[in-house]
């Protein structure tokens, strides 16, 4: 299926420049430290359909996600 005009598409969570935020708790099983982290959840393509230019790294791809061993 397509939809007219339309030449890519990505998911982002919270919205970029809205007033949601996500936070969570970063931790090292070799450090007894704990850092909190803003957490946003991007789609792979993400980056391209917004037509960023990286200027270091890779774009998100579909192996960036863990899958959760209990099935859930």
């Amino acid at each position: 299926m397509s939809t007219p005009g339309v030449e890519s598409a990505a998911i982002v969570s919270p919205l970029p420049f809205g007033d949601e935020i996500f936070a969570g708790t970063i931790s090292s099983t070799s450090s007894a430290n704990k850092a909190v982290a803003w957490i946003r959840y991007v789609s792979s393509g993400f980056s391209s359909t917004l037509e960023l230019t990286l200027t270091e790294g890779r774009d998100f791809s579909d192996k960036d996600y863990l899958a959760k061993s209990d099935g859930s």
